[in-house]
C-alpha cells in the first residue's frame, strides 16, 4: 500500500513492481496489510490506519531497497 508522492517512480510502477515480486497492493489498510510506504504528504486516513493495525512503515527509499 501506498500513500504520498513518490520521488523516484509513480503509484503505477511502483504497484507493478510489487506484483511482479508476488505481492498484492491494496487501497485500504487492514490487518492483513503488511507494509505502508510513505511518500511525501501522506494521507492521514492511511497512516493513522497503519499505526491502529500495526502496520510497519517504510520510507520509499527502504521500499527500493526491499523490491530489490
Amino acid at each position: 500500500m501506498f500513500t504520498g508522492e513518490l520521488a523516484r517512480m509513480t503509484r503505477a510502477q511502483a504497484k507493478e513492481t510489487v506484483i511482479q515480486q508476488g505481492g498484492r497492493v491494496s487501497d485500504n489498510v487492514s490487518q492483513k496489510t503488511d507494509f505502508l510506504v510513505v511518500g511525501s504528504n501522506p494521507g492521514r486516513a492511511k497512516t493513522e490506519g497503519a499505526g491502529k493495525h500495526g502496520t510497519r512503515t517504510l520510507s520509499e527509499t527502504e521500499f527500493l531497497n526491499l523490491v530489490r
